[in-house]
């Protein structure tokens, strides 16, 4: 896997190898000042690595546990960001489940299986505000009469 940083309105001129064999499908979730990426790596095992951004340097890959196998792709996203990520990952033709903490680096003990059929793909956004409120409820008549 390789990175590249984009600042002042431009990327920079290299890309910098952050470590990892044979990823495929990636993910991230920014936390603070640091990214944690998430990918599916031999066997269909779910890999995660981190990067300070500060100082630009990686931490080692290594494999979520639960013992996942089979995974064909991992979507993460911040559920309480930025200590909380949640990751779904389609793999043996369902939907698994995982919550991590990223205050201490801890991951759920096992992934949960969601359900579904023949799932290969998929994707994640964060909770946000509703897109559209309801008008307000008025208490009083929008016109008034005079006697």
């Amino acid at each position: 896997m390789q990175y590249g940083n984009y600042d002042a309105d431009h990327w920079n001129d290299t890309w910098t190898r952050a470590g990892g064999n044979d990823l495929t499908r990636l993910s991230s979730s920014p936390t603070g000042k640091s990214v944690n990426v998430y990918a599916v790596g031999a066997c269909g095992k779910i890999l995660n690595a981190t990067l300070e951004s500060g100082p630009g340097a990686w931490s080692t890959w290594k494999e979520l546990p639960g013992g996942l196998g089979g995974a064909a792709d991992v979507s993460a996203v911040a559920v309480a960001a930025p200590t909380k990520v949640s990751l779904t990952a389609a793999g043996q033709g369902t939907l698994w489940s995982q919550q991590g903490d990223l205050t201490n680096g801890s991951y759920g003990a096992q992934w949960g299986k969601v359900e579904g059929r023949d799932i290969s793909r998929v994707t994640s956004v964060p909770r946000g505000p509703p897109a559209c409120s309801p008008p307000p409820v008025e208490t009083a008549a929008p016109w008034s009469r005079s006697a």
